[in-house]
């Protein structure tokens, strides 16, 4: 039985690691790729007095910094686990670790949503915005998953229909 919970654990411990990983790349890129570009004559960003580019910053770094610091706490588990194999209090310690980066983990995938959010609506204009989510809102409106994939078979059902109907007079 505990073998198979440490089986369960290190799946889970090699997946959480490779998000935080990704996590920590997406962030690292999108701080030197910075919405709206840099001024060519200075080299600062051009956006870098509106306030939601600001929140972008600072959300995209809490998120970075969050991200690695769980795939610090990961290979810190790798670590503990062959080094406090049979030790009291192991068991305890390893899924304090795991839970602990599991955590930053979360935060770091929200605060990188916020990132995401803040420097979309950085470079678009609220008009733009709106206007979007009013187009997105009207698509999804026309669209029923539930009649779509049937609606080409009551036609067709209706045209038989309609032919042996001929037929028969």
């Amino acid at each position: 039985m505990k073998k198979k919970s440490e089986e369960a654990l290190n799946k889970a411990r090699e997946s959480h690691l490779v998000v935080a990983a990704l996590i920590a790349t997406v962030t690292f890129a999108a701080a030197f790729t910075l919405p709206g570009g840099y001024k060519s004559d200075q080299g600062t960003a051009v956006l870098a007095k509106k306030a939601a580019f600001i929140v972008f910053v600072i959300s995209n770094a809490i998120s970075m910094v969050l991200s690695i610091t769980a795939v610090f706490i990961h290979f810190l588990l790798a670590f503990y686990q062959g080094s406090l194999e049979g030790t009291t209090g192991a068991d305890e310690t390893t899924m304090n670790l795991f839970e602990l980066a599991t955590l930053l983990t979360m935060i770091g995938m929200g605060t990188m949503i916020i990132a995401f959010i803040t420097g979309t609506y950085t470079v678009l204009e609220p008009k733009d915005i709106v206007e979007s989510l009013e187009d997105v809102g009207s698509a999804l409106s026309s669209y029923d998953p539930f009649l779509s994939p049937y609606k080409g078979d009551k036609n067709e059902e209706k045209e038989n229909n309609e032919e042996r109907n001929g037929e028969e007079l």
